[in-house]
């Protein structure tokens, strides 16, 4: 979207439950955790009233979506168990401290 000026605008879009709006720069900004179903059911909620009332983060979702299904079947090598652990134990303190 562009202003009466051709300025680029972020195109907000009013959630309809909560009457915040989402603009496409929040909703990129969450895309893949929306893709990953990371997000809590509040902003879950919000992103899908976002993506049914603008086309253009619909499209990108949904090319994020090919991206990680090829991604997973062509990425087949398994990460060694050291680094899973690693990885799965900071994420557990990250939760931890966005739950707190």
């Amino acid at each position: 979207m562009t202003d009466m000026t051709g300025i680029p605008t972020p195109n907000l879009v009013k959630d309809p439950v909560t009457g915040i709006e989402i603009d496409c720069d929040q909703a990129m900004a969450t895309l893949f955790t929306f893709i990953d179903a990371e997000l809590d059911v509040h902003e879950l909620e919000e992103m899908r009233g976002h993506l049914d009332d603008c086309p253009e983060c619909l499209y990108e979702e949904e090319l994020g979506r090919k991206l990680k299904g090829v991604i997973q079947r062509t990425c087949v090598e398994r990460a060694p168990d050291q680094l899973r652990e690693r990885v799965i134990s900071r994420l557990t303190e990250l939760r931890q401290v966005k739950s707190a």
